[in-house]
């Protein structure tokens, strides 16, 4: 096991210290971190160097769990101490619940994770930069004495920020949509006859997008995403051009384990900032007044308490805070925390299982909300819905949900974003939140696509 830190200068960061990495050693090399600065985000974690592959279509918990057991330690003192990082795409939902899983509509892995042998952990609040690799090197502190050096040579990216704040780069006309206006409007009385005749209470009905971006890297991307929205969980996940590249910024997690407590964090609602603290505060009052909106978060407690209640101890599931106001750089939400104390027969895999996916993206009750999905949705979900993260060697473990995310492969840039449809819903209304979810997205994909 190597250790090494180094003291950085202030012109140094993540992406720089990413940039140089990734052309030292190649790839697959990512980068996890925060943008978002809490007690539980204060690091931005890159890794490279591959030791183990795994990507699998099926048996993917028994395989991950194997594999994890193979993985190096890095010191106990980082939530991550080495194991396996990657994604699962929403169809792991299928082996989760094999008795409700429908066909596959493509060929895509339920699961893709690489253990790592180095790591460089970039410490916001100290500016240093630890270095570690789980593997002998007689030139490893050589090596990241030339990294933080070439790191100088990546300038950040000259983003004009202006032309984000117009209209011009929300331009969807250019996409490839699943659904149209009036497909989707189809498909939304069929969702709401299900809310009518008892079948669910809410689903959640999404929509593809997808955009041609030959010789796009995929930092530039990532680079401004976390420009535009400097959230809780940020990822680019660099695995090439063929087994593809995820780039995200989701505001929302799956799931965390840190030994053995388990937090799950429902997030719902949303409206814009305010153009002034007199507006914001009106917009709060108006947000934490809404019946629908209490309506639908409490059917989300209601989830997650179950979810969580299948793995914990009895009596220690408690809602530690409820529905208060988490603020990103556009928009908010209503969010609650859930804690319980996991059982010890259980570990980080069966926590994962229990709470996936996320009652945000499918509906409730789950299973019948996930059936009609799949039955309503003319494609596989893929990423959308799915989870990036991490299963660590000392047991921990941490999902986002896979939002705000699209995945680059072959030259092509897919994504979807959802809406939750409810019985008094609007095709108009859910189609104008799937879009305006989707925007950011949009403007980064238009604006890289139109760069000089």
């Amino acid at each position: 096991m190597h250790i090494q830190e180094f003291s950085i200068a202030p012109d140094i960061n993540p992406i720089s210290i990413f940039k140089a990495v990734r052309q030292r050693f190649g790839i697959p090399t990512v980068i996890l971190e925060s943008m978002s600065f809490d007690e539980r985000n204060q690091m931005s974690i890159i890794a490279t160097t591959p030791l183990q592959e795994v990507i699998t279509h099926k048996n993917s918990f028994e395989t991950i769990r194997e594999k994890l057991e193979q993985t190096h330690a890095i010191p106990e003192e980082f939530p991550f101490s080495g194991g396996l990082i990657g994604y699962f795409n929403f169809e792991i939902f299928n082996e989760i619940e094999p008795t409700k899983a429908a066909p596959k509509k493509s060929n895509h892995p339920n699961a893709f994770f690489y253990e790592f042998a180095r790591f460089f952990a970039f410490d916001h609040e100290n500016q240093r930069l630890i270095c570690f690799q789980t593997t002998e090197n007689p030139n490893f502190e050589t090596e990241n004495r030339d990294i933080v050096e070439a790191s100088t040579n990546f300038k950040p990216m000259k983003v004009d920020v202006e032309k984000f704040k117009g209209k011009d780069l929300a331009d969807f006309s250019i996409f490839e949509m699943d659904h149209d206006l009036s497909e989707f409007e189809s498909k939304m009385k069929t969702a709401k006859k299900a809310i009518l005749d008892g079948e669910v209470f809410q689903l959640i009905l999404s929509n593809g997008f997808k955009k041609e971006l030959p010789e796009i890297d995929g930092i530039e991307c990532y680079e401004i995403l976390r420009l535009l929205e400097p959230t809780t969980h940020l990822y680019f996940l660099d695995f090439g051009d063929k087994k593809g590249k995820v780039i995200g910024a989701s505001i929302e997690i799956l799931g965390s384990k840190r030994g053995n407590e388990v937090l799950y964090r429902p997030i719902a609602g949303t409206r814009y900032r305010g153009l002034n603290e007199a507006h914001e505060k009106e917009i709060e009052h108006e947000f934490l007044s809404s019946e629908k909106e209490h309506a639908e978060h409490d059917m989300l407690l209601d989830l997650g308490r179950n979810d969580l209640g299948r793995i914990c101890e009895p009596g220690s599931v408690k809602i530690i805070r409820e529905k208060y106001i988490k603020k990103f750089a556009n928009v908010m939400h209503i969010v609650s925390d859930i804690e319980g104390i996991i059982k010890k027969d259980f570990d980080g895999i069966d926590f994962f299982k229990s709470i996936f996916p996320a009652g945000t993206l499918s509906g409730a009750p789950k299973i019948r909300a996930i059936k009609i999905i799949q039955e309503l949705e003319p494609f596989d979900r893929n990423l959308y819905g799915g989870a990036v993260g991490y299963f660590s060697k000392n047991g921990n473990m941490e999902f986002a949900i896979a939002i705000r995310s699209f995945l680059l492969q072959d030259g092509i840039a897919k994504f979807r974003t959802g809406g939750g449809i409810v019985q008094d819903s609007t095709a108009k209304g859910e189609w104008l939140e799937i879009h305006n979810k989707a925007k950011t997205l949009c403007k980064v994909l238009n604006y890289i696509s139109n760069k000089d």
